[in-house]
């Protein structure tokens, strides 16, 4: 997370944890805004394996549209 800090992104907020009923993640979110963008990075964890999704928007265009902007934070 910190080289994320150095190239100036900014948590736009807190990291959401799911987890099984062992306690162990099943499903990490966090969101990130920098300089007009917003990224949201999700881990999976799907039998054995993790899936890591990045998924980014250009905040004028959601805007613009008038995209439902609930999970961008």
């Amino acid at each position: 997370m910190s080289e994320l800090r150095e190239r100036d992104w900014q948590l736009s907020r807190k990291r959401e944890d799911r987890k099984h009923t062992d306690g162990d993640i099943a499903e990490s979110r966090t969101v990130l805004k920098q300089r007009g963008w917003t990224l949201i990075a999700s881990y999976l964890v799907l039998a054995d394996n993790g899936v890591v999704t990045l998924f980014a928007t250009e905040d004028a265009y959601i805007k613009k549209i008038g995209a439902d902007t609930g999970l961008l934070g």
